[in-house]
């Protein structure tokens, strides 16, 4: 089982271009208004329609309209009831839909890759990063690369794509569990996954085709936009109705679970522990019920000063003294990390 567990948060990627809870509004604006993506204006005119009716609700609610999940949460609340102001019954039963096309239109042309001989490459920080986990193993701080454990709560291709760069081998986990890979869980869902009834959860396009294959870049840097293929990729939208959607992903959480029950260190990377995501902390609870004693947990941050206030819920007493913030930013991180200070303590 896994000796290392990273846990990937919206701030690791946000390094790359991705947008955070609190600039994602703001970001999606700038996106849509920009004619060179060519996206369906309809879909923003919607999503920012009932954003706008829901403003005439503050005096009366405490709904933040610019926080993306309280919004997709009103979307489909709304959808539930039938209604929402003035919009027509059409409208309201294709707001959850055209929220979660606006969602990936925005990370999507957030993120420019770089190109390396006219095919995508990895972005800078998670470049750094399939560095480190390569360092990991060439100098033997890791037997396997089944070793490694990536838990990651975003649904773009950064981690995927670097590690590819590298050949490291990684498994979603969604049909095989091949020993020799680095075990890659993607609880919220990935842009290059689908759903069907007929064929269930599935990786539709794999990152080698879309590295080598998908078409030739002329840019410097370019978005990837995966539409064409994949349609509406299956992901989990931020909203209260999340166990909805985990059923498809029984298995990936499930195989997460397994992965703290061995882990010595814990490495947290971009990731707030919002109170609101009750599922991880459950996860990390029941996960972490093994037998095998935690050495380090890593918490890299760059406003750590409330550390105490969010982990003093979730972990506990034995590995909260263990716990040690650091005040840097996702692509810093590697270059601590690397030294032999802390390679030692693996």
């Amino acid at each position: 089982m896994s000796k290392i567990v990273f846990v990937l948060g919206a701030g690791a990627s946000a390094e790359s271009g991705a947008p955070l809870m609190s600039d994602f509004m703001y970001k999606a604006e700038k996106i849509y208004n920009n004619l060179d993506f060519n996206l369906d204006r309809n879909i923003y005119e919607l999503v920012t329609k009932g954003q706008g009716i829901l403003q005439n609700a503050i005096a009366k609610s405490a709904i933040d309209i610019y926080n993306i999940e309280h919004l997709f949460t009103a979307f489909e609340m709304a959808s539930l009831f039938g209604r929402l102001g003035d919009l027509t019954q059409k409208e309201v039963s294709n707001l959850p839909h055209a929220m979660k096309r606006f969602i990936v239109d925005t990370i999507e042309c957030s993120i420019a890759f770089p190109t390396v001989n006219g095919y995508l490459g990895p972005t800078d920080s998670y470049q750094k990063m399939a560095t480190y986990l390569q360092k990991l193993k060439n100098e033997s701080y890791i037997t396997n690369w089944s070793d490694i454990s990536i838990i990651t709560f975003n649904y773009d291709l950064c981690i995927e794509i670097a590690l590819t760069s590298l050949g490291i081998p990684f498994s979603y986990h969604i049909t095989d569990s091949s020993k020799d890979k680095v075990s890659l869980f993607k609880l919220h869902g990935s842009f290059n996954w689908e759903y069907s009834v007929e064929s269930g959860l599935k990786e539709k396009v794999s990152v080698t085709e879309i590295m080598r294959n998908l078409q030739p870049y002329n840019d410097s840097k370019k978005p990837l936009r995966l539409h064409t293929i994949i349609g509406d990729p299956y992901i989990v939208p931020p909203s209260w109705n999340k166990l909805y959607y985990h059923e498809k992903l029984e298995r990936i959480w499930s195989e997460a679970c397994k992965a703290f029950v061995d882990a010595r260190n814990i490495i947290v990377l971009g990731y707030s522990f919002p109170p609101s995501d009750l599922l991880f902390q459950y996860l990390y609870a029941i996960g972490s019920m093994g037998v095998s004693v935690i050495k380090n947990f890593y918490y890299f941050d760059p406003s750590v000063q409330d550390l105490p206030k969010k982990l003093e819920p979730i972990l506990g007493s034995s590995v909260l003294q263990r716990a040690k913030p650091m005040n840097l930013h996702f692509g810093r991180v590697f270059d601590t990390l690397e030294t032999e200070h802390y390679l030692s303590q693996l």
